[in-house]
């Protein structure tokens, strides 16, 4: 096989055998007529009254359909749940919020009787949506995995721990020192 050899150059290229276009001179577009497009939306399009008229009347707000067993029943959960959030981060406060859920509860129900716009935001606050569902499971999954792998909330688990081991020994010394007596 013949191998192909470079010792021959190719031919230079010669500039004056291309042919040039023409090109139509560059004109800008005129701006747009800001003023003349549709009234800004601060302004709004004025009805006539006979338009008003055969327009459908709205509606206010669907009221919060739930009763007050229902409502309270997912207040003491929602704060159930929020104890256990701040569980690890200080077992203390997450005590008083698990002891106080239900009085805090039945405070909440009877706000809401006060004033349906309460009672359509606590609704709405302890309805689950998909959405609500998927960050819940994922702050329940990250929780022990933050406990395991941060370093400080780890040194304040096996503290903890050791404070309640210790608690239950002195407990136990004591109960068996009363039964020997």
């Amino acid at each position: 096989m013949s191998e192909p050899s470079f010792e021959s150059e190719p031919p230079p290229f010669n500039f004056s055998d291309v042919a040039a276009e023409e090109i139509p001179a560059f004109t800008e577009p005129d701006p747009p007529d800001v003023k003349a497009s549709k009234p800004r939306w601060w302004q709004g399009v004025t009805k006539s009254k006979s338009e008003k008229a055969n327009e459908p009347k709205k509606r206010g707000r669907p009221s919060a359909t739930m009763t007050d067993a229902a409502l309270k029943r997912a207040l003491e959960n929602f704060y159930s749940g929020m104890s256990m959030f701040v569980m690890p981060f200080c077992p203390h406060c997450a005590q008083v919020v698990g002891n106080s859920a239900t009085e805090a509860a039945d405070a909440m129900v009877e706000w809401s009787k006060t004033n349906p716009a309460i009672r359509r935001f606590l609704v709405n606050m302890v309805s689950i949506s998909a959405g609500g569902k998927v960050l819940a499971i994922h702050s329940a999954m990250l929780m022990p995995i933050a406990m395991h792998h941060v370093p400080v909330l780890r040194e304040r688990q096996e503290r903890m721990v050791s404070q309640v081991a210790e608690a239950f020994t002195r407990a136990a010394a004591e109960n068996t020192w009363e039964e020997e007596s």
